[in-house]
């Protein structure tokens, strides 16, 4: 994708778009995304998950989840780690309102990856 400051592979098994990677971010899209989503939706979409990269996200998960492996017993750490999840998202979810996005637009573009998901979960 033109523009782009992180490396962009499609893959034809992804289901919604991902980030992977800690030191070398590579942002992951489903092949075909651009025939579910407009072309408003695609970018507010992709406008969270470079959030993810910009934010560092992939590397304080990386964090949390060897604290995780570390101290598997005890249901603070699993708990404190769910919240961090939530706040990830929440955030994202906020710039990309910040930066312009309209709301109903990216919301429907959230709902279009969630029901093609479940479309084809059910093949």
């Amino acid at each position: 994708m033109p523009g782009c400051p992180v490396e962009v592979r499609f893959s034809p098994g992804l289901l919604e778009p991902g980030v992977v990677g800690v030191l070398h971010p590579i942002l992951l899209v489903p092949e075909g995304i651009a025939e579910r989503l407009s072309p408003s939706q695609l970018r507010a979409v992709l406008a969270h998950e470079l959030c993810h990269v910009r934010r560092h996200d992939s590397l304080f998960a990386a964090i949390h989840m060897i604290v995780e492996a570390v101290f598997w017993f005890h249901p603070l750490v699993w708990w404190i780690g769910a919240r961090l999840v939530e706040e990830r998202e929440h955030t994202c979810d906020e710039e990309v309102l910040r930066s312009g996005s309209e709301p109903l637009v990216y919301a429907e573009g959230i709902l279009n990856l969630i029901f093609c998901t479940l479309l084809w979960c059910r093949r």
